[in-house]
C-alpha cells in the first residue's frame, strides 16, 4: 500500500483556504504546493500558510511531483473533467 505524505491543491479558491487547508493542518497531513489558474491567488495562499511550491500550473506540479503526492483538486465543477486527464495515470486525487 502506498503512503502518501504531501498534498498539492489544484485550486486556490475559498474552500482551500477556509476548509481544505485548515483540516489537513489540524489532522497534521504536510501541504507542499498549490496551483492555481490564478497566480496571483497561489501566491497568496502560499504567502499566507507557508507553503513550499507555487506552480505556474498543473503541468509543472505534475512534472515536479508525479505520483508521489495526493491532488486536492478543489475547483469549479465544470472544469474538473479538463483537469484529470492532466493527471498522472494512477495518481491519488481527491475530487
Amino acid at each position: 500500500m502506498t503512503s502518501y505524505k504531501l498534498v498539492v491543491f489544484v485550486g486556490a479558491g475559498g474552500i482551500v483556504r477556509d476548509a481544505h487547508l485548515p483540516a489537513y493542518r489540524k489532522a497534521g497531513i504536510p501541504i507542499l504546493g498549490v496551483t492555481d489558474v490564478d497566480g496571483a491567488r497561489s501566491a497568496s495562499l502560499a504567502e499566507e500558510y507557508g507553503l513550499e511550491q507555487v506552480y505556474e500550473d498543473l503541468s509543472k506540479a505534475v512534472d515536479v511531483n508525479g505520483k508521489d503526492v495526493v491532488y486536492d483538486v478543489a475547483t469549479p465543477s465544470g472544469v474538473i473533467v479538463d483537469i484529470l486527464p492532466h493527471l498522472p495515470e494512477r495518481s491519488a486525487v481527491l475530487v
